[in-house]
């Protein structure tokens, strides 16, 4: 695969999979980042006790982090080479796990993202996981929903390439090489 400007690579996976400290080490090598959606939705609905927490009302959050991505990511510039913390897709996977069913108007939504990779880090070894105040979910949760988000991805006709589990630098060249820079 070579990048092109305008290209965005998603960077996901199940909860404490290391996600962000890898967006933190490629935006720390000059790459162009967009940050996850959902923890400013769930600070802000924390801070005023909100209805959309992820906890609460499932749909009316990833219906707010949808709206939010798509914002962010129209901010992307149109020359840059961006890496995303999450995609569209992954809101479909948490639906999945609450047993829900994505409505129509959501997965028009989605569609409306188009993305040029989706690399999926595997979890990290055991004993390793840590919840916050934003990250709830079990060790088996985080799993399930690493399983999800595949299948959320794949079912979109994306090609997802996972990402073992390495050290932060060791991920961030793994990706670079596989996009060609």
């Amino acid at each position: 695969m070579k990048y092109m400007e305008g290209s965005k690579y998603v960077i996901t996976g199940g909860p404490g999979c290391g996600k962000s400290s890898l967006i933190d080490e490629l935006k720390n090598r000059g790459h162009y980042v967009v940050k996850e959606a959902a923890e400013p939705i769930i600070a802000e609905q924390m801070k005023i006790d909100g209805p959309n927490l992820p906890w609460k009302n499932r749909q009316g959050f990833q219906d707010a982090v949808l709206n939010m991505q798509k914002k962010m990511e129209a901010e992307i510039p149109a020359n840059e080479i961006a890496f995303l913390d999450r995609g569209a897709n992954d809101g479909v996977a948490y639906l999945w796990l609450d047993s829900i069913e994505p409505p129509r108007e959501f997965c028009n939504g989605i569609k409306a993202h188009s993305y040029d990779q989706i690399f999926l880090l595997d979890e990290l070894p055991a004993g390793a996981y840590v919840n916050t105040d934003y990250r709830k979910e079990d060790p088996q949760t985080a799993r399930e929903i690493s399983t999800h988000i595949h299948k959320a991805y794949t079912n979109a006709r994306y090609d997802v390439v996972q990402v073992p589990f390495m050290t932060v630098p060791e991920r961030a060249e793994f990706i670079l090489r596989k996009i060609g820079v």
